[in-house]
């Protein structure tokens, strides 16, 4: 236990400054990276100048202030950031989620209920902000299919991921950053299912409090918000039905094509001519198909069964690229004069040209239902096309077509999801039975997605969250002055004194409600990391055993309920579900509630045996 002439006059200076930090991550006036690597320079110039003394070895110097950002912590979170941007990019669920659509189409309810229970299972093993992004569409469809209103199911996605990464070590940030912190100050080693059957138990219990409250709490809003009620642009392709055709046998209509849906039927040619009606005919080879969909409709038959849109027996032989390079789906308008306007459409020569296929054409103000075959490009067409990255790159040279900006959406093909679950599955079976550290199997996740081809360099990249990156690593600074200055002491002496006339479990239950209402002020990471020493503090001074106050951190911090800037799975699900503020303290409120007292409960009993 740290003794009082431990506690040193800088602790002030350093309390102040974690005050205004908060303030400042609270207020959003200045942004998250600028305050973090504000608080990090004005820790280096205050222990430079008045450094501490008599502490032993443990000098906070600048090396040590800025150990943080190359902790094995931050490292394993950064690291199992890009496996998991990795399996979100390559669709390695899809294969799952596509028996989800299946089903949901028949039993949505059904399967919209276990849905949510994949939700929470996935999330113990994957970051949840990839989760949440991958589920938002299917549960809104199945939500749609079963005539419930996405304001009443959006949320508890959020939630439920929140609740699922709260039973692993790796499923959530919080969980890592917490075991390491621990591990330095008192060498204890927090295992993958340490804290399982606790997590379980508030994850059940956040579960059921969800399905029985959330359709009565939350808004059922039917009125569209203006990304729902905008109509979508439809692009017209044409689809040549040939034997082996995944089509060929399928019955067609105008209202879709069987077993397809989200795709408007214009016209259907046999023969050389066009059918008058064809509704409930089946579809066979020879048959010329005009259809129009969304890019989003479009994008997804590409992901379901590529040979729906394409005719891999007429890929261009030409094509020189890498192998392993990724297919884009890029949209690009036609320019006024370009060369390409006197080829078709559907020419060969256009995409011996730009290395593209056109997938499908908008033209403004002019609606394509009729056979297009041999029709001309027109200046202002919009194309929807498909071609591999330099290609698609290669069109910002070609001033005849110009991609529209930030457009362009990568179609991973099926081995790489293959090898992206296979990766994800031994990153976890190493950490689970401890045959390798959190670190190193989360660098080797890393190093064999990029050699594998599963990951290009720039993908791998833009997985890395600076926001998280700095955040984490000015916390784990502020942390350390925290406890070499004696501030981590003095509050749990605070807390001690506070709660002196209470019994230790009730000392408990306040530390997690206290940590749990921080935590929806400020970032969960840097909550955890910065009462971690307190709540070891505090466990010593009560004499209880310090692992019950480092799980109550755990599930405490990430409590994240109360507001959509609380957690940024609850940012993502707000449009979506077209909530307001208040929506989530409405349903968040009494969830932090039930957590905190589901803890307060199950704690004395779990912990005594």
């Amino acid at each position: 236990m740290q003794a009082i002439a431990d506690i040193h006059w800088q602790v002030w200076p350093v309390y102040a400054l974690i005050a205004a930090v908060m303030v400042s991550y609270a207020w959003e006036r200045v942004s998250l990276e600028i305050t973090s690597i504000a608080v990090v320079i004005a820790l280096l110039l205050f222990f430079y100048f008045f450094p501490l003394q008599h502490v032993g070895t443990a000098h906070l110097t600048p090396a040590a202030l800025l150990s943080g950002f190359a902790n094995p912590a931050l490292i394993s979170v950064m690291a199992l950031l890009i496996i998991g941007y990795g399996v979100f990019l390559t669709d390695a669920l899809e294969p799952f989620l596509r028996v989800l659509r299946k089903a949901g189409s028949k039993f949505p309810i059904l399967t919209l209920l276990l849905l949510f229970l994949f939700i929470a299972l996935t999330s113990a093993f994957l970051n949840n902000t990839p989760v949440v992004v991958m589920l938002i569409p299917l549960v809104g469809a199945l939500a749609m299919n079963a005539g419930i209103a996405r304001s009443k199911v959006m949320m508890p996605v959020s939630f439920l991921a929140i609740l699922g990464g709260m039973t692993t070590l790796i499923g959530s940030s919080t969980n890592i950053l917490v075991a390491e912190s621990v591990n330095i100050m008192r060498g204890y080693q927090i295992s993958f299912f340490d804290f399982f059957i606790p997590g379980l138990f508030l994850t059940v219990l956040g579960m059921i409090y969800l399905l029985i409250f959330a359709p009565r709490l939350l808004p059922d809003r039917n009125d569209k918000s203006e990304t729902e009620s905008r109509v979508p642009e439809l692009y017209t392709a044409q689809i040549i039905i040939d034997n082996s055709h995944p089509l060929n046998g399928k019955q067609v209509s105008t209202d879709g094509i069987e077993g397809i849906k989200g795709v408007k039927v214009y016209s259907l040619c046999r023969g050389g001519s066009t059918l008058s009606y064809f509704a409930g005919v089946t579809l066979q080879e020879g048959d010329l198909l005009v259809a129009a969909a969304p890019r989003e409709r479009f994008a997804a038959l590409l992901r379901e069964n590529p040979n729906i849109l394409l005719d891999a027996s007429r890929r261009d032989k030409t094509e020189n690229v890498d192998a392993n390079e990724s297919f884009l789906l890029a949209e690009a308008v036609v320019a006024p004069g370009a060369s390409v306007l006197r080829y078709g459409v559907s020419s060969p020569d256009f995409a011996s040209e730009t290395g593209c296929r056109v997938l499908g054409v908008r033209r403004p103000r002019t609606a394509l239902t009729q056979r297009f075959r041999n029709m001309q490009l027109a200046a202002g067409d919009v194309l929807l096309l498909l071609g591999r990255q330099a290609a698609i790159q290669n069109l910002r040279f070609h001033h005849d077509i110009l991609p529209l900006e930030g457009s362009s959406e990568a179609l991973p093909e099926s081995w790489r999801g293959r090898h992206a679950a296979w990766i994800l599955l031994a990153t976890v079976i190493f950490i689970a039975t401890g045959l390798l550290p959190i670190v190193v199997a989360a660098m080797l996740g890393v190093i064999l997605m990029l050699l594998l081809g599963v990951l290009s360099l720039d993908e791998a990249a833009r997985a890395i969250d600076r926001r998280i990156y700095l955040l984490i690593g000015s916390a784990l600074a502020m942390s350390a002055a925290l406890q070499h200055t004696g501030g981590a002491y003095m509050l749990a002496t605070a807390l001690v004194w506070i709660t002196s006339a209470l019994p230790a479990w009730v000392a408990l239950s306040l530390f997690f409600l206290l940590v749990a209402l921080i935590t929806n002020v400020l970032s969960n990471n840097a909550t955890a990391v910065l009462f971690t020493p307190v709540a070891i503090g505090l466990a010593e001074q009560l004499n209880m055993n310090p692992v019950i106050f480092i799980h109550a951190i755990i599930f405490a911090a990430n409590a994240s309920f109360l507001t959509p800037i609380a957690y940024q799975t609850n940012l993502l699900v707000m449009a979506p579900g077209n909530y307001r503020f208040r929506d989530y303290a409405k349903l968040g409120a009494p969830l932090l509630i039930v957590i905190w007292i589901g803890y307060s409960f199950f704690a004395p009993y779990y912990y005594a045996t």
